[in-house]
Protein backbone atom coordinates (compact mmCIF):
# COMPACT_ATOMS: atom_id res chain seq x y z
CA UNK A 1 0.00 0.00 0.00
CA UNK A 2 1.53 3.32 -0.74
CA UNK A 3 1.85 6.33 1.44
CA UNK A 4 -0.92 7.71 -0.35
CA UNK A 5 -3.04 5.34 0.01
CA UNK A 6 -2.73 5.48 4.11
CA UNK A 7 -3.63 9.15 4.12
CA UNK A 8 -6.30 8.76 1.83
CA UNK A 9 -7.83 5.83 3.84
CA UNK A 10 -7.43 7.79 7.23
CA UNK A 11 -9.00 11.07 6.14
CA UNK A 12 -11.52 9.14 4.42
CA UNK A 13 -12.30 7.08 7.47
CA UNK A 14 -12.41 10.03 9.65
CA UNK A 15 -14.55 12.13 7.27
CA UNK A 16 -17.31 9.70 7.49
CA UNK A 17 -16.92 8.35 11.19
CA UNK A 18 -16.48 11.90 12.94
CA UNK A 19 -20.15 12.21 14.91
CA UNK A 20 -19.18 16.03 14.78
CA UNK A 21 -19.39 16.66 11.48
CA UNK A 22 -20.48 20.68 12.40
CA UNK A 23 -16.65 21.20 13.23
CA UNK A 24 -14.38 22.87 10.71
CA UNK A 25 -11.68 20.48 10.02
CA UNK A 26 -8.14 21.16 8.29
CA UNK A 27 -6.24 18.89 6.71
CA UNK A 28 -2.04 18.26 5.98
CA UNK A 29 -0.70 21.22 3.86
CA UNK A 30 -3.90 22.70 3.01
CA UNK A 31 -4.69 26.51 3.93
CA UNK A 32 -8.75 25.80 4.29
CA UNK A 33 -11.17 24.08 6.53
CA UNK A 34 -14.07 21.75 5.49
CA UNK A 35 -17.17 21.96 7.37
CA UNK A 36 -19.42 19.73 6.01
CA UNK A 37 -19.86 20.23 2.44
CA UNK A 38 -18.69 23.88 2.66
CA UNK A 39 -15.07 25.41 2.58
CA UNK A 40 -13.92 28.11 5.05
CA UNK A 41 -10.78 30.47 3.71
CA UNK A 42 -9.57 30.74 7.63
CA UNK A 43 -10.11 29.59 11.58
CA UNK A 44 -11.04 33.33 12.29
CA UNK A 45 -13.97 33.52 14.75
CA UNK A 46 -14.85 29.92 14.84
CA UNK A 47 -15.49 28.71 18.69
CA UNK A 48 -13.75 25.41 17.54
CA UNK A 49 -11.92 23.90 15.39
CA UNK A 50 -9.65 20.49 14.18
CA UNK A 51 -6.31 19.71 12.37
CA UNK A 52 -5.40 15.96 11.05
CA UNK A 53 -2.43 15.36 10.39
CA UNK A 54 -0.62 11.98 9.81
CA UNK A 55 2.58 11.86 10.78
CA UNK A 56 4.48 8.53 9.53
CA UNK A 57 7.06 6.61 10.99
CA UNK A 58 9.62 3.63 9.51
CA UNK A 59 8.93 0.88 7.42
CA UNK A 60 10.45 -2.13 8.24
CA UNK A 61 10.49 -5.79 6.95
CA UNK A 62 8.91 -8.19 8.92
CA UNK A 63 11.42 -10.99 8.65
CA UNK A 64 14.99 -11.00 6.73
CA UNK A 65 14.69 -11.45 2.92
CA UNK A 66 10.60 -11.34 3.42
CA UNK A 67 8.59 -9.07 1.03
CA UNK A 68 6.07 -8.27 3.88
CA UNK A 69 6.90 -4.77 4.70
CA UNK A 70 5.31 -2.80 8.03
CA UNK A 71 5.01 0.63 7.63
CA UNK A 72 3.91 2.64 11.19
CA UNK A 73 2.85 6.08 12.57
CA UNK A 74 0.59 8.46 14.25
CA UNK A 75 -2.62 10.08 13.56
CA UNK A 76 -2.75 13.01 15.16
CA UNK A 77 -5.49 15.41 15.17
CA UNK A 78 -5.37 19.30 16.94
CA UNK A 79 -8.46 20.42 18.59
CA UNK A 80 -8.76 23.97 19.24
CA UNK A 81 -11.92 25.31 21.45
CA UNK A 82 -11.76 29.42 21.95
CA UNK A 83 -9.27 29.96 25.04
CA UNK A 84 -11.70 31.16 28.26
CA UNK A 85 -14.41 28.72 27.76
CA UNK A 86 -13.28 25.57 29.83
CA UNK A 87 -12.10 22.47 28.19
CA UNK A 88 -15.29 20.66 28.31
CA UNK A 89 -16.00 20.54 24.62
CA UNK A 90 -12.11 20.11 23.84
CA UNK A 91 -12.36 17.09 25.71
CA UNK A 92 -15.64 16.10 24.15
CA UNK A 93 -13.95 16.22 20.93
CA UNK A 94 -11.16 14.14 21.75
CA UNK A 95 -13.75 11.49 22.97
CA UNK A 96 -15.41 11.97 19.74
CA UNK A 97 -11.92 11.05 17.47
CA UNK A 98 -10.64 8.52 19.97
CA UNK A 99 -14.08 6.60 18.85
CA UNK A 100 -13.16 7.10 15.47
CA UNK A 101 -9.43 5.83 15.42
CA UNK A 102 -9.08 3.73 18.71
CA UNK A 103 -8.11 0.15 18.12
CA UNK A 104 -9.85 -0.03 14.68
CA UNK A 105 -9.01 -1.79 11.42
CA UNK A 106 -10.02 -0.17 8.19
CA UNK A 107 -8.59 -0.46 4.70
CA UNK A 108 -5.88 -2.14 6.23
CA UNK A 109 -4.84 0.33 8.28
CA UNK A 110 -4.65 -0.81 12.16
CA UNK A 111 -4.85 1.14 14.84
CA UNK A 112 -3.83 1.28 18.74
CA UNK A 113 -4.82 2.83 21.23
CA UNK A 114 -5.22 6.52 21.48
CA UNK A 115 -3.88 9.41 23.77
CA UNK A 116 -4.56 12.90 24.41
CA UNK A 117 -2.03 15.94 25.25
CA UNK A 118 -3.02 19.09 26.35
CA UNK A 119 -1.23 21.79 24.67
CA UNK A 120 -2.29 24.87 26.29
CA UNK A 121 -3.30 28.25 24.57
CA UNK A 122 -2.26 28.78 20.95
CA UNK A 123 -3.30 31.68 19.45
CA UNK A 124 -6.68 32.16 21.43
CA UNK A 125 -7.58 28.85 21.73
CA UNK A 126 -7.25 25.95 23.81
CA UNK A 127 -5.13 22.94 22.11
CA UNK A 128 -5.19 19.50 23.14
CA UNK A 129 -4.05 16.72 20.21
CA UNK A 130 -5.20 13.21 20.04
CA UNK A 131 -2.92 10.81 19.03
CA UNK A 132 -2.87 7.23 17.90
CA UNK A 133 -0.68 5.01 16.72
CA UNK A 134 -1.18 3.28 13.62
CA UNK A 135 0.11 0.29 11.22
CA UNK A 136 -0.41 -0.54 7.86
CA UNK A 137 1.38 -4.24 6.75
CA UNK A 138 1.94 -4.80 3.22
CA UNK A 139 3.46 -7.54 0.64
Amino acid sequence: MSFEQHREYIEGHFNTNFATATTPVQYDNVDFLVSGSSTLKSNKGLDEWCRLTIIPGNTTNQTVGATRQRSIGVITVQVFTKSGTGSDRARALADSIKTVFENKSFNGVRTHATSISRIGDSDGYLQINVSTPFYVDAT
